[in-house]
């Protein structure tokens, strides 16, 4: 290696041990991040916004469709875990199902901004385990993740309520 290669070489190597926390975003307790020490991200962002439709079936012609509202939001993406990047693939994947399994509702933020009005919460985790070492110990792990935008119940007495229709 030549001398300014070598130079070029340890100035980007002291600018990455530098390098400062940087939060990308977080979805409750898990936090998207990247720095000297770890690398706790994403890829592949899908967001899906749909509506729902009403059919009215119609003798003799085809039906006809009535909107009827927006329909529940769904943000897919994939993780990848690696001892190499400062994580234990098996604790990081078991948080994420942790939070699926208990059906906790949390807001998702990128950027300092939550992503839409709504919580979400976790409707599946797949894993794929793609290096384990000589003694059995995984290296690296990728889990799928979808998202689904979670609606709070509104509780019709406490919306009639709030309109002045109950009394106290």
């Amino acid at each position: 290696m030549s001398f300014l290669a070598s130079a070029i070489y340890d100035e980007f190597m002291q600018s990455v041990r530098d390098m400062q926390k940087s939060e990308i975003g977080s979805l409750g307790p898990i936090v998207f991040e990247v720095s000297s020490q770890k690398i706790r991200t994403f890829k592949g962002l899908k967001r899906a916004t749909k509506a729902r439709y009403g059919s009215h079936e119609v003798i003799g012609s085809k039906p006809v469709l009535e909107f009827v509202g927006p329909d529940i939001e769904e943000i897919s993406f994939t993780m990848q875990f690696s001892a190499a990047w400062g994580l234990n693939p098996q604790d990081e994947t078991k948080k994420v199902r942790e939070i699926c399994e208990k059906g906790e509702a949390n807001y998702f933020v990128l950027n300092n901004q939550t992503v839409g009005e709504n919580p979400w919460i976790i409707e599946s985790v797949s894993e794929s385990v793609d290096v384990v070492d000589n003694n059995g110990r995984v290296i690296t792990t990728q889990i799928d993740v979808t998202l689904k935008e979670y609606i709070p119940v509104i509780n019709k007495e406490d919306k009639e309520g709030e309109e002045g229709g109950g009394s106290e």
